[in-house]
């Protein structure tokens, strides 16, 4: 026979079910601990006769001109920008230079390698910008807190991320 509605599942098997979860995420961080995620790239323009080269008098970007270029980065899944997401910590200008340090929701996330190529690339859409730094860390780990208002309403209807706060009181 096919089948008939939802399964129904007692409260025995429900905690169970619980802690087999509690399990596997434990073991998921655990196979992570102690291993070193922090990677670095590193990207040069290069010098062609198709890509002008900026004067010498051309103001590089500033940083605010920076993070505008990268609030145009999304991420694929979820369909909202990086800045938004909070996953830059930090933004460097010097010289023909930008160094940027960010992190990932998640250090498994699948769509890593088409953020990183976006960052690469919408920063290089600047013809000023000739050396690009980033360096991928995962300390402090990403959390729902680091949404802008904005990301928290698109993404959490409005509700006001409290994980850390309840997981620090121990009330969790």
């Amino acid at each position: 026979m096919g089948y008939r509605g939802i399964i129904k599942l007692s409260v025995g098997q429900k905690i169970l079910l619980g802690l087999l979860a509690v399990v596997v995420i434990a073991l998921v961080f655990k196979a992570f601990q102690g291993q070193n995620l922090e990677k670095t790239y590193h990207w040069t323009r290069e010098a062609s006769n198709s890509v002008a080269q900026p004067a010498a008098s051309t103001p590089f970007p500033a940083q605010e001109e920076i993070l505008s270029i990268l609030k145009s980065v999304d991420d694929p899944e979820l369909k909202v920008s990086i800045i938004d997401l909070g996953l830059i910590y930090e933004v460097e200008v010097e010289k023909q230079g930008v160094e940027l340090t960010m992190t990932l929701t998640t250090p498994t996330c699948p769509v890593a390698s088409l953020i990183i190529g976006d960052v690469k690339e919408a920063l290089f859409s600047n013809p000023n910008v000739r050396d690009v730094y980033l360096r991928l860390t995962f300390d402090p780990p990403w959390t729902v807190e680091r949404l802008s208002p904005e990301a928290q309403k698109r993404l959490m209807g409005g509700i006001t991320p409290t994980y850390q706060k309840v997981h620090e009181k121990g009330t969790l």
